[in-house]
């Protein structure tokens, strides 16, 4: 087959990136900034901030996933160690089925006690 009369040529484009590490020569240079902090890593700590700011906040970011996740096979009550091993052997086994866990906590996996639910005995697990 011959080769098309005309040929697109794909120009790459760099897409600006903020924050990036400005690279010469391939050796990364150390803005001023990273420099001035580097000495102050013994006095940094961090501010208190309440479970309700968190969660809110990921409340607000993750608001999209609800209208991908409002129809689901499969809803998981739950995302302690139970239910998390739970949703992965479901969704090892079954791959054509839409699975959502709910948690309430922001801390997924964090109830050690969840080891002892006999509900896990449902899954197999």
């Amino acid at each position: 087959m011959a080769p098309a009369v005309t040929m697109d040529v794909v120009e790459p484009t760099t897409l600006p990136h903020k924050g990036g590490v400005p690279v010469g020569n391939g050796k990364s240079r150390v803005s001023e900034d990273v420099q001035v902090a580097d000495g102050k890593w013994k006095d940094f700590s961090f501010e208190p901030i309440r479970e309700s700011q968190v969660a809110r906040a990921m409340a607000r970011r993750y608001f999209n996933d609800l209208d991908t996740y409002a129809e689901s096979d499969v809803v998981i009550v739950g995302a302690g160690s139970c239910g998390l091993s739970s949703a992965y052997t479901l969704a090892k086994a079954r791959p054509d089925l839409k699975i959502a866990i709910i948690e309430a906590s922001v801390s997924p996996g964090m109830n050690h006690n969840a080891l002892n639910i006999t509900g896990c005995r449902l899954m197999g697990l």
